[in-house]
């Protein structure tokens, strides 16, 4: 077991884990709701798949890759 497995094991239920919060920009024309947009969702399974090509088509990796390439895909519409 990982070390983050057994502290999930044995953390007690009334403590929850602590999460780190990103700042975000007030300003920002990204929402919540963003990824669920089928132009951006497009873009991101584009990205992954991508992704998974560039790591030589090994499988077992599809929802790091899926993470990644929406990191990377909202980051770019931010940035723009």
């Amino acid at each position: 077991m990982e070390s983050k497995e057994k502290e999930l094991a044995i953390r007690p239920k009334n403590k929850p884990l602590a999460v780190k919060k990103k700042s975000v920009k007030s300003k920002s024309k990204l929402t919540k709701s963003s990824i669920n947009d089928p132009e951006i969702h497009q873009q991101v399974a584009v990205r992954a798949y991508e992704l998974f090509e560039k790591r030589g088509c090994s499988h077992g990796r599809d929802l790091d890759d899926w993470l990644e390439a929406e990191k990377v895909v909202l980051s770019e519409l931010e940035s723009a």
